[in-house]
């Protein structure tokens, strides 16, 4: 993820945080007043390159709600769909 457009790669740590992307600059995020929404985060392109070959894995951006208590990300089906074409997967519904 390019953190707007910047070149810089964006990452997302729940319950800590990353030193190796710490840098120099502090940087705020405010978040809604209403405590009683949910959190979600704005997720506008995920690509990969697998020999030199450029794959896009999100047709359109989404929000997708933060669950603290799980490590995953719920994609749409089509994202998934590229994810199995771009890495060559196959799902095992066993």
């Amino acid at each position: 993820m390019l953190l707007g457009g910047s070149g810089i790669f964006g990452s997302l740590v729940l319950g800590g945080f990353d030193a190796s992307k710490a840098g120099p600059a502090n940087m705020s995020i405010a978040f809604a007043g209403d405590i009683s929404r949910d959190l979600t985060v704005a997720i506008q392109t995920i690509t990969t390159s697998i020999e030199g070959q450029t794959f896009d894995l999100l047709s359109e951006g989404i929000f997708s709600f933060i669950d603290s208590t799980t490590p995953y990300i719920w994609l749409p089906l089509t994202s998934c769909q590229y994810f199995e074409k771009a890495f060559g997967l196959i799902w095992d519904g066993s």
